[in-house]
């Protein structure tokens, strides 16, 4: 199975163009797509280890997010731990 790849661009004030991309292992991105690569808010489905990233992507590089457990108990190769949780709260 090769890679696949489905665009479309929206026109709002600025054009964007969001994309689906997929790899032969079924893992995939979903989002902001500039100059033939990953550029702007995303996700990245890693299904064969259950988890997923979410966050801003740079010319192809993954830049601010955060990775969090997704579909796990059905992931054919699953991280042998899950990610702990992450809280938003600050102690002084």
């Amino acid at each position: 199975m090769k890679h696949f790849i489905n665009c479309v661009k929206i026109i709002a004030v600025t054009p964007v163009v969001i994309c689906v991309f997929g790899k032969a292992n079924g893992n995939r991105y979903e989002g902001s797509w500039n100059g033939g690569v990953k550029n702007g808010a995303g996700q990245f489905f890693y299904l064969d280890k259950g988890q997923v990233y979410e966050g801003m992507w740079v010319d192809n590089l993954a830049k601010c997010g955060q990775m969090k457990d997704w579909n796990r108990e059905s992931a054919p190769d699953a991280t042998e731990f899950p990610l702990p949780p992450v809280s938003n709260i600050i102690r002084l």
